[in-house]
Parts: C-alpha cells; structure tokens; sequence
C-alpha cells in the first residue's frame, strides 16, 4: 500500500498575503504629558520678574547669583524681593506664605480634554528650605494636594517629584482652565512644570533638560528630556496653552 501523506504545518514558510487582521489589543495606552516654559503665562504679580542671562544683578533684592545658564530657554521668573534667605531672617507676610492663593500669583491658560485629577511636577532652582515651595490651583481654587510644592535638590535646577511625592490639580470638567501659581517662599526660582494624566515618577532628578524645549506647537517631546528625568513622559497631546506675547 502506499505510505500515508505526512501532515504538514499549513504556515510554515507560508508568506503573509497582508491581509491578516491583528487581533492584539493594546491595553497599556501611554500617559498624556505636557511641558510649560514658566514664561508661556496669561498674567503674573510684579512681584514675579523675569531673569534672563542678561539681566542685571540687584544684591539688595536679590542676594544669590543668575541661574539662568541652567533654566530652559536660558530663562525663568524669580519671586523678588528675596528677604527670607536664612533662619537669620524675620518671617514676615511679605516672604512666606503657607496658605495656598495668599501669595503672588502666575496665571497659565490650559484646555483640558476630561475632567479629573492630573499630576503636577515643578521645576525650579532653590539656595535652601526658605525658597523652595510654590503652591498650585486651579480656577481659583486651592486644593491640599497642590499645596507646597517642595523642591527635592538646593543649589541646583531640580524637579519636585522625589522620594514618591506625587502633587496633583482637579479640572471640574474639559475645557478652558485657568492653572495658578501662588507662591510659598520668596526668592523661589520657578523654570517650567509638567502636567500629566498618570502619576509623575522620576528614575532619576536630572538637573537640566536636554535640549529645552518650549511646546504647545505640536511638537512631542518625550525623546528632548535628558534621559531617566521621568520614567512616564511620553506623548504630549490632548493639552494646550495659549502662546502669549
């Protein structure tokens, strides 16, 4: 008789006719991310003054040096005067302000695409434990876990997203928000901030971001942050700002 047919793998070495349907469900989507420069504002109090690498040094108001060679875009804004710098120093209602929304305030206009909580990370540069807290809210509004927003590094640029610290904001609802800024501590040195829809983890506190960039033009920019600054930014879209001149 003869020998029965051997069975045979009916793909093997067969090639894709590219009409398949993948059938794989994505279920890890990556988070929405964006980065603000602090000078990419609707408003801010006088008291918050712009420093660029050629602005002129006042000792008397402002007693450390420009850290502008640091700061994305070779600028950031610097709460001024600067009278609370060390224990020395009397605590006043002009240099300190623990309650969120008493202190000078900068204004950031976002469109939001869904309600919800979304994380918050500063970047800023602080001289010691009496310029590194800012404070912030969202319409107005000064929820506790946007208060005192703490710096993890002095005497360098740093973000504040150390040690597990997540700070968040709530947005009621999509749409037009105003985003606020109110300071805790003068002389607080304030470069950019980072809002997310998933917790903000950073794998390693880098001092600078490399290249820094200025965003809200359709330009992504996981790839332009120093490697390890955060472990989930990833896509910037869904968030906005509106350029103001």
């Amino acid at each position: 008789p003869e020998p029965e047919p051997e069975p045979t793998d009916e793909n093997t070495d067969e090639e894709s006719d590219g009409n398949e349907t993948d059938t794989t469900v994505d279920t890890e989507q990556p988070p929405n991310s964006l980065l603000f420069e602090a000078e990419e504002l609707v408003t801010a109090d006088s008291r918050w003054v712009l420093i660029e690498n050629n602005t002129s040094q006042d000792t008397s108001n402002d007693p450390d040096a420009n850290h502008s060679a640091g700061a994305g875009n070779a600028s950031y804004f610097e709460l001024l005067p600067d009278t609370l710098v060390n224990a020395n120093d009397a605590v006043t209602d002009d240099n300190q302000w623990n309650t969120p929304g008493t202190g000078p305030i900068l204004q950031y206009e976002v469109d939001i695409p869904a309600a919800g909580v979304y994380a918050i990370a500063v970047r800023g540069y602080a001289t010691g434990d009496y310029d590194n807290r800012i404070h912030a809210g969202v319409d107005g509004l000064w929820n506790a876990s946007g208060a005192n927003i703490t710096l993890c590094e002095t005497n360098r640029w740093s973000w504040s997203d150390c040690e597990g610290t997540n700070y968040t904001v709530e947005f009621s609802s999509a749409g037009i928000h105003q985003l606020m800024f109110s300071a805790a501590d003068d002389g607080f040195e304030f470069d950019q901030f980072v809002l997310s829809d998933a917790p903000i983890a950073s794998t390693d506190n880098q001092p600078e971001l490399a290249p820094a960039v200025t965003l809200g033009k359709g330009v992504a920019f996981g790839a332009a942050i120093a490697p390890g600054v955060f472990a989930l930014l990833g896509v910037m879209l869904l968030l906005r700002r509106r350029d103001v001149a």
